[in-house]
């Protein structure tokens, strides 16, 4: 990589929401006789905006165009991605990769450094963390991630629980307990719990904690009973999303 292209990249990196230094990424891409990729990056940051501005058939001809770009050429972009232990790179958005996916049973001290060093080659936005009960998680894991200072440099946290617990059990719980009682910063600024098997009980210690310093919770509206998602909805009002 020469040193134009580092500042690109750098440019994107310290801006990840604008749109701008994307695009004159693609530029220098155009320039450069790496066409594709460029047109990744011009077609998925206009599919975003067709949301708004276009028709469905303009929406439905940026789909397709990248899902031919992806199909033909995802794989060579992601070789040029480093090869980090534990970490899985996420899909291309607007037309760079912007999460990664870890496993919290990987957790180890060289974890936090190497996270650390995924932002010098991309716009990380989210982090996707994975935890179970078979893979001899405990509560202690999510304390461990919370306590991370490098979390704050993400705009997103999603976790992953899969307990498959027997009817009437609750045993997630224990370890989303640190997430009500965290002292969070300004970032992340969403945790999403979507794919989290939660019940009513695992959010009755949320209603009952201090709620001013949550950032926005995105729940799956099958989790809870209507009642508990009226609850939640009069508690954090804007902040809570169920999808």
């Amino acid at each position: 990589m020469d040193a134009d292209e580092r500042a690109l990249l750098d440019a994107i990196i310290a801006e990840p929401d604008e749109d701008t230094p994307r695009l004159v990424y693609a530029d220098w891409l155009d320039e450069h006789g790496r066409h594709e990729r460029a047109e990744l990056i011009r077609a998925q940051i206009g599919l975003i905006r067709s949301k708004d501005e276009d028709t469905t058939a303009q929406r439905n001809a940026w789909q397709a165009r990248v899902r031919v770009l992806l199909c033909a050429h995802s794989e060579g972009w992601r070789k040029e991605l480093p090869k980090i232990p534990r970490v899985r790179w996420g899909p291309f958005e607007r037309g760079m990769v912007e999460s990664v996916t870890l496993k919290l049973r990987y957790w180890t001290p060289a974890v936090p450094s190497d996270l650390v060093n995924l932002f010098a080659h991309v716009p990380l936005r989210a982090l996707r963390a994975h935890f179970a009960r078979w893979d001899g998680n405990s509560p202690e894991d999510c304390v461990g991630l919370l306590s991370w200072p490098g979390l704050e440099r993400f705009d997103e946290l999603h976790l992953i629980a899969r307990f498959h617990a027997r009817p009437g059990e609750d045993v997630i719980s224990p370890f989303l307990a640190p997430l009500w009682t965290h002292s969070w910063a300004d970032r992340p600024r969403v945790i999403d719990l979507r794919e989290c098997d939660l019940r009513d009980a695992a959010v009755q210690p949320l209603m009952a904690g201090p709620l001013h310093r949550l950032p926005t919770l995105v729940f799956a509206q099958r989790s809870f009973s209507e009642s508990t998602r009226a609850v939640l909805t009069a508690r954090l009002g804007h902040g809570v999303r169920f999808v």
